[in-house]
């Protein structure tokens, strides 16, 4: 099994946050990269993920390594080109924004936990991240 690329922001714990980041999708066989929210461990967090192969954006629940999507929406994510992903996090409510607009807004009634935050990227991609803001 091929496991992701995560890079978490080890100083911050927190529940509730608002992080950004740009990305460049540059190759790979499923182009996506994505930010991870409320990370307790490599194999559990909240991923928002943006996927040029499937032209979506999703928003997924990763518990002991497997994710379960909780929402999704359609949306232009394209090769060889800088985009900006944000995504504010309060309470049960995740409010996502693609290139500066809202797109999203999903929620999840588990308890909100305690974790840290960071990018994503399938092992097999290229893809470059810049100014990512916490």
């Amino acid at each position: 099994t091929a496991w992701p690329s995560l890079a978490i922001y080890r100083p911050l714990w927190a529940v509730n946050a608002k992080i950004g980041a740009q990305f460049k999708l540059i190759d790979g066989s499923m182009p996506s990269a994505g930010i991870v929210v409320r990370v307790t461990s490599p194999n559990d967090y909240y991923l928002i993920r943006a996927s040029a192969f499937e032209q979506r954006l999703s928003f997924l629940h990763v518990v002991d390594g497997t994710s379960e999507e909780i929402a999704n929406v359609d949306a232009d994510i394209t090769l060889n080109h800088w985009q900006s992903l944000e995504v504010v996090v309060d309470g049960n409510s995740f409010k996502i924004s693609l290139d500066g607009k809202w797109v999203l807004t999903a929620f999840d009634h588990s308890k909100p936990t305690n974790g840290q935050f960071g990018i994503w990227a399938e092992r097999d991609d290229v893809t470059r991240f810049n100014q990512i803001e916490i």
